[in-house]
């Protein structure tokens, strides 16, 4: 099953407690980096969009996306905390809450 990218941010945001806009942002505050590269990993998981579009969706050069995705997909292997972090966005995703 695919899910809308909106969805996904917004359940991300949720998470973390920032607005859909800060992920969008061009903060570099750690916190937030964090969230929206989580928000990307779930995204290319869960929708059928390109790199290119993910990266117009988050206001990133698509090379951006990739580097984030493949940071977060290595990270949730190694450290537990993140990947239960990660799994339950993605079950409120999948409820549709």
């Amino acid at each position: 099953m695919r899910f809308l990218a909106n969805d996904i941010i917004t359940a991300t945001a949720d998470k973390y407690q920032f607005r859909v806009q800060e992920l969008k942002q061009l903060s570099r505050r750690k916190d937030i980096v964090k969230a929206r590269h989580i928000a990307m990993y779930l995204c290319r998981a869960l929708t059928d969009l390109s790199y290119p579009e993910l990266g117009r969706l988050f206001e990133r050069h698509h090379t951006t996306v990739i580097h984030a995705v493949d940071k977060i997909r290595v990270a949730v292997r190694k450290d537990g905390d993140l990947s239960e972090e990660v799994a339950t966005i993605m079950q409120h995703i999948e409820k549709g809450t």
